[in-house]
C-alpha cells in the first residue's frame, strides 16, 4: 500500500458564489487561511516526494448541502494547501487520477480529505 493522507479540518467548504463575489483582498484571505490550515495539518505527514499519481476524496459534513459546481468550487484552496505542503506535485490533470466528492446533513460543519497514491 502507497501514501495514504487522512484529515479533519473543522472549517467546511463556504459556497463558492459567497466567496466569488467578495472583494479580492477577502477572498485571497480566506484562501490563504485554508492553504495555511493544510499546510499545519499536515506537517511531519508528508511524503518523501510530493505524489505524482494520486486520488482525492473529500466528504463535506453541514446542515445544507451545496450545489454540486459550488462545492467542486469551493476546494480549490484546500486542493492548493496540499501543493503548497509537498503532498501532491500539482493540481493539474497529468497527476490527478481521481476525484471523489460527497455531502453529508450534520449539526458539526466539518471536511474530511483523504489523498491516496494511486
Amino acid at each position: 500500500m502507497g501514501y495514504l493522507l487522512e484529515l479533519e479540518l473543522a472549517v467546511s467548504p463556504t459556497d463558492s458564489n459567497k466567496i466569488l463575489g467578495r472583494h479580492w483582498r477577502s477572498k485571497h484571505e480566506v484562501f490563504e487561511r485554508i492553504k495555511k490550515e493544510i499546510f499545519l495539518k499536515t506537517r511531519g505527514k508528508t511524503p518523501a516526494l510530493p505524489l505524482e499519481k494520486f486520488q482525492l476524496s473529500f466528504t463535506r459534513y453541514s446542515k445544507k448541502t451545496l450545489d454540486y459546481d459550488n462545492f467542486v468550487a469551493s476546494l480549490k484552496a484546500y486542493i492548493d494547501g496540499l501543493v503548497l505542503a509537498g503532498v501532491i506535485k500539482d493540481d493539474s490533470w497529468e497527476y490527478v487520477k481521481q476525484i471523489n466528492t460527497d455531502q453529508k446533513i450534520s449539526n458539526e460543519m466539518l471536511l474530511k480529505l483523504r489523498v491516496e497514491e494511486a
